[in-house]
């Protein structure tokens, strides 16, 4: 349950407070909690570059899923997708029903696989009305994929409340410095996250040219039953190789 899917549950109570009836074909972990209806689609586990021989052991059972929960979510104004397999699987089926927007919620995966998935990623975007990102960045790397011929691509970056979030006081800076251990001098870098091995978030990908530098990662651990929030890691970053990896 991570960023993305707060999203979708957030977008979907968002639309249904403005009169726009929502149905979700397929699941998104606590869906329940906002009240709208879901149509089901059996599919196995959610994507993951870590596991591409299970993705494909599954891809026809999963298409067939998909397809048939999106036939039984029809008729509808719109298709929105969020996730790879539902994009790859099942665009071009439904935008044959209706027009089909899809939101990025991260940069492409730069792994062993990417080019594969790059490719696989083309032709089903050309049947979209519109790809959604939620940074610049973003956007650069599915225009990358696509061509600037592609598909119209908007960037909508993600809302910030601002009456939740605000910018820490000197005093609640020097205040969590006290509390992980970190000097007045010390130049840090905070990942809030959801902490999954795919994520990928740590102290060798933070780019430091320095060895004298320090790394905090904070966020919900992907186990259940484990603290909501919790510092995980204070680490000294030291090289190995070309690149630089957490020490104790």
């Amino acid at each position: 349950d991570g960023g993305a899917e707060h999203w979708v549950r957030r977008l979907g109570a968002g639309l249904a407070g403005r009169g726009v009836q929502t149905t979700l074909a397929g699941s998104v972990p606590r869906w329940d909690e906002t009240g709208l209806p879901r149509v089901p689609a059996e599919t196995s586990s959610k994507w993951s570059a870590r596991s591409p021989l299970a993705a494909l052991r599954h891809l026809p059972n999963d298409r067939n899923a998909l397809l048939t929960g999106l036939a039984d979510a029809l008729p509808a104004d719109l298709v929105h997708m969020h996730f790879k397999r539902e994009q790859l699987l099942a665009t071009r089926s439904a935008a044959r029903a209706a027009p089909v927007v899809w939101t990025e919620h991260g940069r492409f995966h730069r792994g062993r696989l990417s080019g594969a998935l790059r490719e696989a990623y083309r032709r089903p975007a050309s049947a979209t009305s519109a790809i959604v990102c939620v940074s610049a960045d973003v956007a650069a790397d599915v225009t990358a994929v696509c061509g600037r011929a592609g598909p119209r691509i908007e960037v909508i970056e993600n809302a910030v409340d601002r009456d939740h979030f605000r910018a820490p006081t000197s005093e609640e800076r020097q205040a969590a410095r006290e509390r992980f251990g970190l000097q007045p001098d010390d130049l840090v870098a905070v990942t809030v996250t959801r902490l999954h091995p795919g994520k990928r978030v740590r102290g060798r990908r933070l780019g430091f040219r320095d060895t004298d530098r320090r790394a905090v990662e904070l966020g919900v651990h992907r186990e259940r039953g484990r603290p909501a929030e919790r510092l995980v890691d204070v680490v000294r970053l030291r090289r190995r190789g070309g690149g630089f990896s957490g020490a104790g």
